[in-house]
């Protein structure tokens, strides 16, 4: 399990996100998804190439191999390579980071309407959304939030959270990165009245 699925892990992201809102008038929901994708194809990429590369050795090399093998040699360690081809840097590999950016933004976009972050008073719903076999990250913000966001803190804030989760997802530096965002939120959504529209716990989804 990745820390940031455990309880200690989302106990730590529930803290980040009550100071947040302990500072400003933004509403914040952190969801943590397993993946936001299914990339078959990278897979089949993937076992096609190792069975090519085996076709190749067995056609080019100095050892003298069994007739049958030139045909089942290849089919064998295409279906491995495709089973291999699951491993997570295997698949974010050949999935091609284009894919999964736009994978990881649709489905941090829906994520945003479903957990109904668009729906505070003040339309500041901030939506962070956490695709752990992407290592990717995106933030969602509603409009009351765009308004008002100063461009470059924000953006710096955004990227932390991005190196955290390129880096593997530690808890510390997604936490870390959380309290940059909450200190952009305090600057240009200050605390008001302290009600709270929207839960603090993360959102997990398989």
């Amino acid at each position: 399990m990745h820390a940031l699925l455990s309880d200690e892990g989302q106990a730590a992201i529930e803290a980040a996100i009550e100071a947040i809102e302990r500072r400003s008038a933004a509403e914040v929901v952190v969801s943590v998804h397993r993946r936001s994708g299914a990339y078959g194809g990278a897979k089949v990429v993937f076992g096609v190439l190792v069975a090519v590369a085996a076709q190749l050795f067995f056609l080019y090399s100095d050892v003298e191999f069994p007739l049958p093998l030139f045909v089942v040699g290849p089919l064998a360690l295409g279906l491995l390579g495709a089973a291999l081809g699951r491993v997570p840097l295997l698949e974010r590999l050949f999935a091609g980071p284009l894919r999964t950016r736009v994978q990881v933004r649709l489905a941090a976009e829906a994520a945003f309407y479903r957990h109904g972050v668009g729906h505070t008073r003040e339309r500041t719903g901030v939506a962070v959304f956490i695709s752990l076999l992407e290592r990717r990250v995106e933030v969602v913000a509603d409009s009351g939030v765009l308004r008002q966001r100063p461009i470059e803190p924000w953006e710096a804030a955004v990227a932390a959270l991005q190196a955290a989760l390129a880096r593997g997802g530690e808890v510390e530096a997604v936490t870390a990165a959380l309290r940059q965002l909450g200190d952009v939120l305090a600057l240009c959504l200050p605390w008001r009245d302290g009600i709270n529209e929207l839960e603090n716990d993360v959102r997990e989804d398989a």
